[in-house]
């Protein structure tokens, strides 16, 4: 039987399995590929990796795991060869080239893989490598505008009138579109078309903010206190600043002392929809004992799904309406109507 030699490499997050699809596949598989002529296996994986998840592998880190045959997925007659690597990496993981998404598995997840993928993690999970199980979740962390709170109407027409007032032009849905859910500083640049200092573009928006008032997602206030009830660790991980965060937060009614973080654009160098922007927040929870396995993002925006699978977290998505947002066909994320829909599906 011909046989496909191949190279994959294992990375494990809090007992889960890191797992590739490609476009227009079902079956998820282990990022790695084939060499290429005159390579070595660190040579070969280390461009594989990089091509497909965006990651670079540390030079000197490459140990072997194991080395797995199974049948060729999709392809009778042929066998392929895995030869696994562990090693350290840095940079954000994200799909790249040809993957569509990426996703962390337990063995409970095996029917999700490709033949040889499975038997990887069946092995791995053998070795008490890989948990038997997703974790119930302990902590939920919250994107806040259009989440928990009802913005991207009220804040694109208090845009446009700071523009008209202030800097005397129009405001595009175009421009509206690119700049929203950048770091707050960042969004008011683009969109004030850098008209002024930042310091007097915060000024003209804050002037006018009194007139477009945020407010609750209706039931979120409720939801935050029924999942605070029930024993979990709430944040909030937004592309505001913190102050402001905070301030509009209290404003609204929503009980500050129900979340254990809130952390703002201020807080890290790193932004959705990079992985990273989550290291604060997770270096929180550890204190207390919660891993990513047990953590869940709720976001509504295409960088809120990259950053939270890219960190080790579950997603549950909150239905947009903005098209570049909505939830790929086919992904693995649960998507939810409304953010009151939370604890039924979190509590049962």
């Amino acid at each position: 039987m011909a046989v496909i030699d191949k190279l994959a490499w294992i990375c494990v997050l809090d007992g889960r399995l890191l797992v590739a699809r490609s476009r227009g596949r079902e079956a998820f598989y282990l990022p790695g590929g084939k060499r290429e002529e005159g390579e070595s296996d660190a040579e070969a994986l280390t461009r594989e990796v990089r091509e497909e998840v965006g990651a670079q592998l540390e030079a000197g880190t490459l140990r072997h795991v194991l080395t797995h045959e199974a049948p060729a997925h999709g392809k009778p007659g042929l066998t392929v060869r895995m030869t696994c690597y562990e090693a350290a990496h840095r940079g954000a993981l994200a799909p790249h080239s040809e993957i569509e998404e990426l996703a962390w598995v337990t063995l409970a997840e095996a029917d999700s893989l490709s033949d040889g993928a499975r038997g990887v993690l069946e092995q791995l999970a053998g070795q008490g490598l890989v948990r038997s199980q997703a974790p119930r979740p302990r902590a939920v962390l919250f994107d806040l505008d259009d989440t928990l709170v009802d913005t991207r109407e009220v804040k694109w027409e208090h845009a446009r009138q700071v523009t008209r007032q202030f800097y005397g032009f129009e405001l595009t849905d175009a421009e509206l579109e690119a700049s929203w859910g950048k770091p707050f500083d960042v969004m008011i640049t683009e969109l004030y078309r850098n008209s002024a200092s930042l310091e007097q573009m915060r000024a003209d928006n804050e002037a006018l903010e009194p007139h477009y008032p945020k407010a609750e997602i209706p039931g979120a206030i409720e939801t935050v206190r029924r999942l605070a009830g029930a024993g979990l660790l709430l944040g909030v991980v937004t592309s505001t600043n913190t102050a402001r965060a905070r301030a509009q937060m209290r404003t609204i009614g929503f009980p500050l002392g129900s979340f254990e973080i809130i952390q703002g654009a201020d807080r890290t160098q790193r932004h959705k929809p990079d992985p990273r922007v989550f290291e604060p927040a997770l270096e929180r929870l550890a204190e207390s004992g919660i891993g990513p396995a047990s953590t869940v993002y709720v976001g509504d925006s295409a960088a809120d799904r990259a950053a939270a699978i890219g960190a080790g977290m579950d997603l549950i998505a909150i239905a947009s309406s903005l098209p570049r947002d909505a939830a790929p066909e086919g992904h693995r994320p649960a998507v939810l109507g409304s953010v009151v829909e939370l604890p039924g599906h979190l509590l049962g």
